[in-house]
């Protein structure tokens, strides 16, 4: 059910609970925001969603997420869980967003005024009390879900902008990943840290980060990268770090002021509009299949006796390895739609959530 604006509440809790202390500088505004007006008014813009919207109810709002009109065309997505979690609400109203793209506005982008968090990702919460009582039939909807949403925003017949600030983990840095363009703060600490918890990224994360990779460095070399990238789970200290583990291609506009990232991602927007925007087409990747499978799993083995990585982390890896070479469904090296890796992505999860190490995992992170 929509809720009007006076019902939405947004949490503000810290984020220590989750990655650790750290904070995102939030300078005062100067430049785009400072010179970005309120629509119909002289109203200095601040960079807040509230001094950029055009009316003081949103398009559609419910406990987990608003779509505000920020006038000429432009919408904004903002999630407003604790620490921007995508719990279901919060994925079914931007599926909703996604319906009304075209025909109620023109570009669409996703921030929000979170000091620290762009999106910490799946709610993982839901995910332990399904495990709990053994609802596995509603994680795999959950998964299932959030991947066709994701598939179905990068799809989206307007541009799709992500604001990136802050944290943006797991889910966040997928729902990064599917955007069109992206606009990040120089603060950005984005990663795939789903290892730690004892899961893989499967709302298509496995697979954006092998497209980026594969465009950088060639299939086998791409999918060395993407592997140590995954294996790793860290969390970049900028966005510097964040291009170079490759979940922001080169070239990405980056902003210092804190204040200026909304009015950036607009005015992006506004642009691949006048540009004549059509969305891209779903692309292909060359799967490199068994031989590579076979290569990569040794390379698990010897971290293992070398006591680079753990078993638990290894039995994660051996499904990652599965995922990003195609084997056992590609046998030889072949090009093909990314179907193969995103159906590999939700079996895997499939798997991996039954296991007593990820319900361990996700205990300790919150707290259970």
């Amino acid at each position: 059910m929509l809720k009007p604006a006076a019902d939405v509440r947004s949490s503000r809790n810290g984020y220590d609970e989750l990655v650790g202390r750290g904070t995102v500088p939030h300078g005062p505004f100067r430049t785009l925001a400072a010179h970005c007006q309120v629509k119909g008014s002289t109203e200095m813009s601040d960079g807040t969603i509230k001094s950029l919207r055009a009316a003081a109810s949103p398009m559609a709002a419910n406990e987990g997420a608003s779509l505000w009109d920020f006038g000429g065309g432009i919408a904004c997505f903002e999630v407003h869980t604790k620490m921007n979690a995508l719990n279901v609400p919060a994925l079914d109203l931007l599926e909703q967003a996604i319906g009304m793209a075209g025909n109620d506005f023109d570009a669409l982008v996703i921030g929000n005024d979170d000091p620290k968090a762009f999106s910490a990702g799946a709610d993982l919460a839901y995910n332990h009390a399904m495990v709990g009582r053994g609802d596995w039939g509603a994680l795999a909807s959950y998964f299932q879900h959030g991947q066709d949403l994701y598939q179905t925003l990068a799809a989206t017949p307007v541009p799709v902008v992500a604001a990136a600030h802050g944290f943006a983990l797991g889910g966040g840095c997928e729902m990064m990943l599917h955007s069109h363009a992206v606009v990040a703060h120089a603060g950005l600490r984005a990663g795939l840290p789903e290892i730690k918890v004892g899961l893989i990224p499967a709302w298509g994360g496995c697979t954006q980060l092998l497209v980026r990779w594969v465009e950088r460095a060639g299939p086998e070399e791409g999918l060395a990268q993407a592997l140590a990238v995954l294996q790793a789970g860290a969390i970049a200290g900028s966005a510097k770090e964040v291009e170079a583990m490759g979940l922001l291609r080169p070239g990405t506009q980056v902003v210092e002021d804190r204040a200026d990232l909304l009015p950036a991602a607009v005015e992006k927007a506004r642009a691949m509009i006048a540009e004549g925007f059509a969305p891209p087409a779903q692309p292909q990747l060359t799967y490199c299949g068994k031989a590579a499978h076979e290569l990569h799993l040794g390379r698990i083995a010897a971290a293992v006796g070398d006591g680079s990585l753990d078993e638990a982390g290894a039995v994660v890896m051996r499904e990652i390895v599965g995922v990003l070479t195609g084997f056992p469904e590609v046998e030889e090296k072949a090009t093909l739609p990314i179907r193969v890796s995103l159906a590999g992505e939700l079996a895997s999860a499939g798997r991996l959530i039954r296991t007593d190490a990820a319900l361990a995992a996700i205990s300790r992170l919150i707290g259970a």
